[in-house]
């Protein structure tokens, strides 16, 4: 993965602030083809799934969001 900025389109501002205030996450089960399940996260806008994940997955992701939470946060204070 690249750690590149990724810049999001100001027309879209409003857009995105709404989706992010809207958007959550539930435990989730993926039913494998052989017949077990999986735990996992959902993913959700308002009442729609996006995607679900496999829980590996979920807690790398998270990771990742609170590692870039925590480096936006710090770079705040800088200034």
């Amino acid at each position: 993965m690249t750690s590149d900025t990724f810049y999001a389109k100001s027309d879209r501002y409003t857009q995105n602030v709404a989706e992010g205030s809207r958007t959550m996450a539930t435990p989730a089960l993926l039913n494998t083809p052989y017949g077990t399940a999986e735990p996992g996260v959902a993913v959700y806008v308002d009442q729609n799934v996006r995607f679900v994940i496999p829980l590996g997955d979920a807690l790398r992701i998270a990771n990742q969001i609170a590692d870039i939470a925590s480096a936006h946060r710090d770079s705040a204070y800088d200034h």
